[in-house]
């Protein structure tokens, strides 16, 4: 890079000198390979070697202070114009003449042009030398009205940049002021203060309260006899009740463990998420089994095999029908699942399931009364609860399997 100006560069030693020069060339290298696109840092090196070559050969007298030359006329980027990728009249990035440096210089001419006229229109009868003196105070009027002007707009400028500044500065205290006062709220479920809002354990037991109703909500959308509310409703409680039997046990696991409050919280959602996901994935196979799911997947086979020809063999083209068919029932049974996951939530069992799910997070156990609501149950009657979990879990389970071999037969 330092080849062009190797007598230079070998006049500055080995000290502080060369460490100066290096330094200021690798802030032009960073400048020059953030010009455009297609530069990179061995095109960079390669523009600052000609631009060193070019200052050298421009010297015409001797250099008495060699890092005094490199930093002030050697390194830096010298251009006439505002555009960033002008050096010396030419683009860096293309090599051609700077097109705005040309308007520069047009509009200059331009406006001595427009000097001489009004001169000559004022003085039309005088003498030449008397007009020559005219268009030079003229010209340095207006060469100062033009650095006024400039100096007008920086100011300005620097007075706007200032109100942005101060503009920013009052909007990062508003939102200080609005999340130091968000962070100051209490806790929604327990009253907790300065929580912003929800606690850990609270969010964990809402999130859990969540879990519970969409797999509760799933199962009865994809068992349940939509007309027959009593039929959704037995499957959301029995569906809830599952979840919340399978919540207990974790729960009973972790505590005789010596978990605390927050860890049962946090494992009470992990567990009904997890539920909810498996009531989803056998939702969704048992809905890619009906006769809408059916249909498209034989039309998507169907259009599969049209094209069986554009295959490299026979083999391929069942594969991809069998794939394409596959993915058709599957994307219509999860249309199904959201339409018929509406449908439940209009009937009276998702107020019955979010009661039930309302005393899950806490590691309550939960029982159904016999008028049909829940309420969680007292330390006496824990121990009976399992058995309507049971009961009520073997009842969805049974009428799963019994749905499933129905359409596998068929």
């Amino acid at each position: 890079m330092f080849g062009p100006v190797r007598y230079l560069w070998e006049q500055l030693g080995r000290g502080g000198a060369r460490a100066t020069v290096v330094a200021a060339a690798r802030r032009e290298l960073k400048l020059l390979a953030g010009v455009g696109d297609q530069l990179d840092l061995t095109a960079a090196r390669q523009l600052l070697a000609d631009r060193l070559h070019r200052r050298w050969q421009q010297q015409r007298e001797p250099v008495n202070d060699p890092v005094g030359w490199f930093l002030a006329r050697g390194l830096p980027r010298r251009a006439t114009c505002r555009d960033v990728r002008c050096d010396d009249g030419k683009r860096l990035d293309t090599g051609q003449a700077c097109p705005a440096c040309q308007r520069d210089i047009d509009s200059r001419r331009g406006d001595r042009r427009r000097l001489v006229e009004e001169v000559t229109a004022a003085l039309p009868d005088a003498p030449p030398e008397t007009r020559r003196a005219a268009y030079g105070q003229r010209l340095r009027q207006f060469a100062a009205e033009q650095l006024a002007a400039e100096q007008e707009r920086r100011e300005q400028a620097a007075a706007e940049r200032q109100v942005r500044e101060q503009e920013a500065a009052r909007l990062r205290e508003q939102t200080a002021a609005a999340e130091a006062g968000r962070r100051a709220w209490p806790c929604s479920g327990c009253g907790r203060a300065e929580v912003a809002g929800w606690c850990t354990r609270c969010e964990q037991q809402r999130a859990c309260r969540q879990a519970v109703e969409a797999a509760a909500v799933t199962a009865a959308a994809a068992w349940a006899v939509l007309d027959d509310p009593a039929d959704v409703d037995a499957i959301v409680e029995h569906t809830a009740a599952e979840v919340c039997a399978a919540v207990e046990q974790q729960q009973s696991a972790a505590r005789e463990q010596g978990a605390v409050p927050e860890t049962l919280a946090v494992l009470a959602k992990l567990v009904a998420q997890s539920a909810a996901d498996d009531w989803k994935r056998a939702a969704v196979e048992r809905l890619q089994n009906t006769e809408e799911s059916v249909r498209e997947g034989e039309r998507a086979y169907a259009a599969a095999m049209r094209n069986a020809h554009l295959r490299r063999s026979r083999d391929t083209a069942f594969q991809e029908a069998h794939t394409a068919a596959a993915g058709a029932r599957r994307r219509v049974a999860e249309h199904l699942l959201n339409k018929r996951v509406g449908a439940v939530l209009q009937t009276q069992g998702r107020v019955r399931m979010a009661d039930a799910a309302a005393h899950v997070a806490d590691g309550t156990p939960v029982v159904p009364c016999a008028a049909g609501s829940v309420e969680p149950a007292s330390p006496a009657a824990a121990g009976g609860g399992s058995e309507v979990y049971a009961r009520g879990a073997a009842q969805v389970r049974a009428a799963m399997r019994s749905e499933k071999a129905l359409c596998q037969g068929t």
